[in-house]
């Protein structure tokens, strides 16, 4: 056996190159990890959401989109939107692709209705949008049971800025 791996010895790579091909390929495995399984969590109870060109400012960077769900398209390759709607909102959202849509009952707990469609094995991307600072929390302590990250879309003037939240707690 040391005798066959004596003669293979010239042709395998020096440690030295092993390392940096084992660092490529943990680097390749996570942006594909990461790109790969995230879905977007969007609340829309009234018609908001509307195509308005708009500058949009994220980790000093600044680009032109029409609204935020072509916004998160192209920072998260292969995102699946899950949306959450009410009976007003529901035509806006019905035609349009790689989504899910959830009708919800505005008049009962929102967050409740949320959770029971979501996973604990799956990654998310939850956008903080047009909601009451109570509601904000109980979306963000969801964070205890899922791996979710967090986006909030603050309009100032023309510039809408883009803020990108970690979950509150983290599962050890």
């Amino acid at each position: 056996m040391l005798e066959i791996l004596n003669d293979l010895k010239p042709f395998l790579p020096s440690k030295k190159e092993q390392a940096k091909i084992i660092a490529k390929l943990k680097k390749e495995t996570k942006s594909k990890q990461e790109n790969k399984y995230h879905e977007c969590i969007l609340i829309s109870l009234d018609a908001r959401m509307k195509s308005n060109s708009a500058k949009y400012t994220y980790e000093n960077k600044s680009k032109k989109y029409l609204n935020e769900r072509d916004f998160i398209k192209k920072y998260y390759k292969n995102i699946k939107f899950n949306i959450f709607c009410s009976n007003s909102t529901y035509k806006q959202f019905r035609k349009t692709k790689n989504q899910n849509l959830f009708l919800i009952d505005s008049k009962k707990d929102i967050v409740s209705q949320v959770a029971r469609k979501m996973d604990t094995n799956k990654k998310y991307l939850f956008v903080l949008n047009n909601q009451k600072t109570s509601k904000m929390i109980e979306f963000l302590n969801l964070s205890k049971l899922y791996d979710i990250d967090f986006l909030e879309f603050k309009k100032n003037k023309s510039e809408i800025k883009v803020d990108k939240l970690q979950g509150l707690f983290r599962i050890i």
